[in-house]
């Protein structure tokens, strides 16, 4: 049984399925973040426009913006969790994923959390 999926998926008994809502939000944040925004200010405009996090009554925080911009499932489609289908379709293209990794480390923030 699948136990958790990455936001923008949804766990299901043995495999994992895209969230079309949650997978939008996603694309959103890399490319907020590609153009310019700050993690910080990401999570800002997420919690201002009540976009719900995975547990949807948390508000979004600069870490979990940082999870994701640092997840890789999100360009590859390919996910470690067992039990579980591991090939899921991609949310944003390898091109946008590596955009985010070089302004993750011009910032310095490539090593502030651990991808979930």
């Amino acid at each position: 049984m699948c136990l958790q999926a990455p936001y923008g998926y949804v766990a299901e008994e043995t495999s994992i399925t895209l969230n079309q809502r949650q997978a939008s939000v996603v694309w959103d944040i890399f490319s907020l973040f590609i153009h310019g925004d700050k993690p910080e200010e990401i999570a800002h405009k997420l919690n201002k426009f009540h976009i719900r996090t995975q547990r949807r009554h948390s508000q979004w925080q600069t870490e979990a913006i940082c999870q994701i911009l640092k997840n890789s499932a999100y360009a590859t489609g390919k996910i470690d969790r067992d039990a579980c289908d591991s090939t899921l379709p991609s949310i944003i293209d390898r091109q946008m994923f590596e955009e985010a990794q070089t302004r993750l480390h011009e910032l310095g923030l490539h090593r502030c959390c651990k991808p979930s």
